[in-house]
């Protein structure tokens, strides 16, 4: 059985992402000792971003989440979170909702359901690098959602929702 799933992003979004993540790094003040994930991204981009964009392997399924990184993937669960909070932070909101419902996919287990909608566009990977592509995802989600009977995702970002969750606003 498959352990991860290729995702693609386009160059523009990627490079976004890494701009991002650097904003991030720079308002949590991280000391220049520590690994951080904006350098991790960087490297990410110098070796692999092609014309075609930027394939990265995540995994099909992220719990626990304590999972450090294998051979098999370059994002884990928590990468894929903090892009998603970096987006939401720095960012624009729809590219956040998007890496956060690409986290819930892969915390609950359901990327495997929406892959085979990919293959209808002749891919064997998550797109984000088409609006179709990424189209096609966030409708898997919300239809896996009107399934559970979740009517309706908050319209506050991901950090916004997390702090209302734990203050029972949510």
């Amino acid at each position: 059985m498959e352990r991860s799933v290729r995702l693609r992003l386009d160059g523009p979004q990627a490079l976004y992402i890494g701009d991002c993540l650097k904003r991030e790094e720079q308002a949590a003040q991280l000391s220049a000792g520590k690994a951080s994930l904006a350098a991790y991204w960087q490297q990410l981009l110098a070796q692999r971003l092609t014309r075609e964009g930027l394939m990265l392997w995540v995994p099909l399924h992220i719990a626990p989440h304590g999972i450090a990184l294998t051979v098999e993937v370059d994002l884990s669960g928590g990468d894929i979170l903090d892009i998603s909070l970096a987006l939401g932070d720095f960012g624009y909101t729809h590219m956040a909702r998007l890496w956060a419902q690409l986290y819930a996919s892969l915390a609950w287990d359901v990327a495997r359901e929406i892959l085979p909608r990919s293959s209808m566009l002749g891919k064997d990977y998550i797109d984000f690098a088409t609006i179709e592509g990424r189209r096609l995802f966030a409708d898997g989600m919300e239809k896996r959602d009107h399934e559970h009977g979740i009517q309706k995702r908050p319209p506050c970002g991901v950090r916004e929702f997390a702090v209302f969750q734990k203050c029972g606003e949510a």
